[in-house]
């Protein structure tokens, strides 16, 4: 998950869902952050695009792109389910981020 305004939202998209296809995993994004104008996914395999409804009952694991803001917003939308959320800090304070961009991919491995 992933919210609009800032291209760094969508290069730390693009560095998740391609490390999530290198590892031969399906990509399940929800359809707001798959229109993100800026966001290319092209040359991803595996991806499947879902309502925001449905992250999570379908997920085993939720990464959400931004600030806390963006992080607050996906924990409203995930909270009557019982799936990990894995915050990525593209915003100021990032007081609620797990993991800043430059960790992303070595951050896997914990979770």
């Amino acid at each position: 998950m992933g919210r609009a305004g800032k291209r760094s939202v969508t290069q730390s998209l693009v560095q998740i869902a391609q490390t999530v296809n290198d590892m031969n995993l399906t990509l399940i994004m929800d359809v707001q952050t798959a229109n993100l104008p800026t966001l290319d996914l092209t040359d991803i395999e595996r991806v499947k695009i879902v309502k925001r409804g449905l992250i999570g009952e379908i997920c085993d694991l939720v990464i959400v792109v931004g600030g806390d803001g963006s992080i607050l917003h996906a924990a409203e939308a995930l909270a009557r389910y019982r799936v990990p959320v894995l915050g990525v800090n593209r915003g100021r304070l990032g007081f609620l981020a797990d993991v800043k961009p430059d960790e992303l991919p070595s951050s896997y491995a914990k979770y």
